[in-house]
């Protein structure tokens, strides 16, 4: 049923269906579509961004909260990838301003850490921990751009359209990402 509608569509299905009868139960139908479409998306991005998986799984929660709060906002001419992905890149950004805030560390993350202390768990770790330490080091303009193209599985259109820039600043952008990811990654 809801496989050969776009994302577009689906949520014109929500906003019409909002507006007759804010209770309708095939409300929650387009929703889970919606949902099923785009919850690995955004915890990709969420946890690519440098979140853990426990901040992941909140931002991804808040993004689809405010969509279904705010879906009357959106506008069908345009992207709806672009415009919920900006949802999910607002709530990451406002993650990390209360992270400043409060300082703490994951009490269930240390106890995994010492734990797993086999040899294949923590070379991924190690893996994983140092790729995420090199992308930390670009600066936040370039890390956006690299972290929407490869993490959240953007064309460059729609990365312009994220972040308010031109197509060619996010090819510059991802060029000069790219050259720094190489020259952080031989550094070591």
């Amino acid at each position: 049923m809801f496989e050969n509608l776009s994302d577009e569509e689906v949520m014109q299905n929500i906003q019409e269906l909002q507006r007759e009868n804010p209770t309708d139960d095939r409300i929650r139908g387009y929703f889970d579509e919606i949902y099923r479409r785009y919850y690995q998306r955004a915890y990709n991005l969420a946890r690519f961004y440098g979140l853990d998986r426990y901040d992941a799984e909140d931002i991804v929660q808040d993004a689809f909260l405010k969509l279904l709060l705010h879906g009357d906002q959106f506008r069908s001419q345009h992207s709806f990838q672009v415009w919920f992905m900006r949802i999910v890149f607002n709530t990451i950004r406002d993650k990390y301003r209360e992270k400043k805030r409060h300082k703490y560390q994951d009490i269930d993350e240390m106890s995994e850490t010492l734990e797993g202390k086999k040899q294949n768990f923590l070379e991924t770790f190690h893996f994983r921990d140092e790729i995420q330490r090199i992308i930390n080091r670009i600066p936040e303009k370039m890390r956006m751009v690299i972290i929407l193209r490869v993490y959240g599985e953007m064309e460059f259109a729609e990365i312009a359209d994220v972040l308010h820039i031109s197509v060619r600043q996010v090819h510059n952008r991802l060029k000069k990402a790219m050259e720094l990811l190489k020259q952080y990654g031989k550094e070591g």
